[in-house]
């Protein structure tokens, strides 16, 4: 089974443009404004660099060739400022699943951008993309974000992942939310 990512997305205030789109300047920007504290919960290198950016979009562009996932950093409309990024991980087409997420820099966080882009997101999966089922991983430590993802799935976490989320300092449990499509989509919606 083939899909098609979308490109550029536009939610209430934000764009979201493909990383592999993106000015490594921009990249570079939205990482340099972030602190340790953001890192802390998720499982990718710390750019500090341009070279690091350049390697960050490299990747992000070979996932999006192999449709694995599709990343796109997400831009405020009122200032074109670059806050994050997110978009869809760990793609199988072939089963009709995914996983979301989200990385907001910390002077954002409770704007309310992470729960827009999400259900965004979600809406693209079930509908665009024809998934069956949509996950959401977040480390167990990381309170903003179960706060977001159970705004956004609307209920509490479904199971508990053992050792999911591997950074450079630590190895933690993730809670793991996810919707099927009959869970949100009606046939007669469709």
């Amino acid at each position: 089974m083939d899909i098609n990512l979308p490109s550029k997305l536009e939610t209430n205030n934000t764009y979201l443009n493909p990383i592999h789109d993106s000015s490594v300047k921009h990249v570079y920007d939205m990482f340099d404004n972030t602190g340790n504290e953001e890192y802390k919960y998720i499982s990718i290198e710390p750019v500090d660099t341009m070279l690091d950016a350049e390697n960050f979009i490299t990747n992000c562009e070979n996932g999006w060739m192999n449709k694995e996932n599709a990343l796109y950093l997400i831009y405020i409309k009122e200032s074109n400022e670059p806050i994050g990024f997110t978009g869809f991980w760990n793609i199988e087409a072939s089963k009709k699943r995914c996983e979301i997420g989200i990385f907001i820099s910390k002077s954002h966080w409770g704007s309310g951008y992470a729960t827009e882009c999400l259900k965004y997101l979600l809406n693209i999966g079930f509908i665009d993309l024809d998934m069956s089922v949509i996950r959401g991983i977040t480390s167990v430590k990381n309170d903003n974000a179960i706060a977001v993802c159970e705004n956004v799935f609307e209920k509490p976490p479904d199971s508990i992942l053992p050792n999911e989320i591997i950074t450079k300092e630590n190895v933690s449990d993730a809670y793991q939310f996810y919707l099927r499509r009959e869970d949100i989509i009606s046939p007669t919606n469709l």
